[in-house]
């Protein structure tokens, strides 16, 4: 069943621990940086408001000469038929998953992690799999009275960011960093919300990587 992403104001500060503008333009060829995003959608955000979200994380990517293509994958538990054939495929090295749940009760200590990245601790490793709960989006959206759909994307892109910096540690300042203030998600400042010139030429790399791997095994 599709969520209806209502928000309405708080007044509770939080601090928003997420897992995760612009540099290098002109620096590789945009047309050989592409990411697929293979997305499961378990959750069940309805796809006007997901597409929201896609458009926000995508538009961070696309600020570092990043493209990004969302594939459905199927929501609230159920595959779409069209594409059933490929999102049974084995992930390639240019593809990640992206899988939106439930986080469900727990301990409400640890209530503001609206995610988490598996990152390969191989060093030839990459990670693939990278999981945002749109509960716990919902719940800080709701106590900052901020929209949770451009939320839901800012967290997508800060955990996709784990993946291609192949690293769980966040940075001081911009869209890595560890902790999310109401005051931060209610200015909505550009600052906040980009990924550093450093993180940048970081995630070009391992994107030309990626593309260049997977090639090779066709």
């Amino acid at each position: 069943m599709a969520t209806n992403w209502q928000w309405a104001a708080g007044a509770v500060l939080v601090s928003v621990t997420a897992f995760p503008a612009h540099a290098g333009e002109g620096d590789l060829d945009p047309a050989r940086r592409t990411l697929v995003v293979r997305t499961y959608n378990r959750f069940g955000v309805s796809a006007r408001d997901l597409s929201t979200a896609e458009a926000t994380a995508g538009q961070l990517f696309e600020d570092i000469g990043i493209r990004v293509v969302w594939m459905d994958c199927g929501s609230g538990g159920h595959q779409l038929a069209s594409l059933t054939a490929h999102c049974d495929e084995v992930v390639t090295a240019a593809e990640v998953i992206l899988r939106i749940c439930a986080a469900g009760p727990g301990d409400e200590r640890e209530s503001a992690s609206m995610g988490f990245a598996l990152v390969s601790s191989d060093a030839t490793g990459v990670g693939v799999l990278a999981t945002v709960f749109a509960d716990r989006v919902l719940d800080v959206a709701r106590v900052a009275g901020v929209d949770p759909r451009p939320l839901l994307g800012r967290a997508i892109g800060h955990e996709l960011g784990h993946l291609l910096l192949s690293t769980d540690a966040h940075a001081a300042i911009g869209l890595m960093r560890a902790k999310w203030s109401q005051v931060e998600l209610r200015r909505t400042s550009p600052a906040d919300w980009r990924f550093l010139d450093t993180e940048a030429h970081v995630i070009q790399d391992a994107v030309t990587r990626r593309i260049a791997s997977a090639s090779a095994k066709r």
